[in-house]
């Protein structure tokens, strides 16, 4: 079987890494699996079904790959050395006091005629631009991260005092109206059938 190189896209960091991923999995192919048993696999798939999917945890290593950060990695990796460049160039022409639009149609044209992701960037300036266009803002995020953390706050400490009241024998019930938590989940906080 023939496989196709296709080019991943890379809006963010994030999706850089997928390169490395990918040249993983690409080696994991040459692999010959018929010396390994399927059974190592088989307690990852114990106890799923359709009512109960299979969970996966995910752990990411996030790196910083702007201008003056984490020099080796870029070093090693023509790709990410090119998104920071780009990237940086973007950052600097925005503080030049262009438009965002702007400095990112400079920063491909800067890139481009640069030989910095020259096949990347003609093929894909539209999602690119499109993509720096709904830029991540960090302080909203933390509003709402805040805001979570409060909603949070205030569910465990309900189902404290569900706890506590259900212990003084106060019934279910009650305990629901009064908590405004739904049964179920008062239920299943205090391990009841």
């Amino acid at each position: 079987m023939k496989y196709r190189r296709t080019p991943l896209p890379f809006q963010n960091a994030g999706r850089i890494r997928a390169v490395k991923m990918r040249q993983t999995l690409l080696e994991c192919r040459e692999f010959d699996w018929s010396k390994i048993s399927p059974a190592i696999f088989g307690t990852m798939f114990q106890g799923s079904s359709a009512e109960k999917p299979l969970a996966l945890d995910l752990q990411v290593r996030v790196i910083n790959v702007n201008k003056g950060h984490n020099e080796k990695i870029l070093g090693r990796c023509e790709v990410l050395r090119g998104y920071a460049v780009f990237i940086g160039q973007v950052r600097d022409r925005q503080q030049l006091g262009l438009s965002l639009a702007d400095a990112i149609t400079d920063a491909i044209d800067f890139c481009v005629s640069n030989g910095i992701l020259v096949e990347y960037l003609k093929n894909n300036s539209p999602e690119v631009r499109n993509m720096l266009f709904t830029e991540f803002n960090l302080e909203e995020a933390k509003e709402v991260w805040f805001g979570e953390g409060i909603e949070k706050g205030i569910e465990n400490g309900k189902l404290d005092d569900a706890t506590a009241m259900f212990a003084e024998g106060i019934s279910l019930e009650k305990i629901a109206r009064i908590t405004n938590l739904p049964l179920e989940q008062l239920k299943e906080k205090l391990r009841i059938q």
